[in-house]
């Protein structure tokens, strides 16, 4: 199966675009949705990049459901500044049910306009999907004022693929270290699913 790397998106180099129905076909930092993330990583790997009890902003019974994994400034990284996934708890072969890839932005204004580049891409590969824009507060922050805005492409399949930006509160920043950010976010929608749940 080819697969169309999304790294080549983000510094715009990519070599051919493809009409695309199955979000298997993309890859990140030679990571796809699907596979086992420990064919890219060891297990002690793994476990030290295990962040613990990231869920546990949510409801009690939804806080043991996925387990989450940031992969910080690896040396082998080619694009991005962090890898992260989210594997179901228990499972042995950590099978990758989202992926995501960050870089690291300081000013707002350079991450939308870069998101806007990318997104110009997007719509010719994705052009068969739908497309969603949306601007909102982000859930980690009880404040509201950290903000996102995210373009979404949902697929037949209701597996979604997001280009985000995130912007975190000066507060957050000084408080925690997260650092304003864009990500391109791969999810199943079995993911999706859970989030809504979660939610309500």
């Amino acid at each position: 199966m080819k697969r169309l790397l999304l790294i080549f998106i983000i510094t715009f180099s990519f070599q051919s675009l493809i009409k695309a129905d199955d979000i298997r076909d993309f890859e990140i930092e030679g990571m796809s949705i699907g596979e086992s993330l420990l064919d890219h990583f060891s297990i002690n790997q793994i476990e030290k990049y295990i962040v613990p009890n990231y869920y546990s902003n949510l409801p009690t019974e939804f806080q043991q459901i996925y387990g989450f994994v940031e992969f910080q400034r690896l040396p082998n990284f080619e694009v991005y500044d962090n890898i992260s996934v989210d594997f179901l708890m228990n499972d042995e072969k950590f099978i990758i049910q989202t992926l995501s890839g960050s870089l690291f932005i300081d000013k707002t204004e350079d991450c939308h306009t870069k998101q806007k580049e990318i997104d110009n891409s997007l719509k010719i590969i994705f052009k068969d999907t739908f497309r969603q824009e949306n601007s909102t507060s982000h859930s980690a922050d009880n404040t509201g004022n950290s903000k996102t805005k995210s373009i979404n492409y949902w697929f037949d399949s209701d597996d979604l693929i997001t280009l985000i930006c995130t912007d975190w509160s000066d507060e957050i920043t000084k408080t925690l270290g997260w650092t304003d950010n864009l990500s391109l976010e791969i999810k199943f929608k079995e993911y999706n699913n859970f989030l809504i749940e979660a939610y309500k």
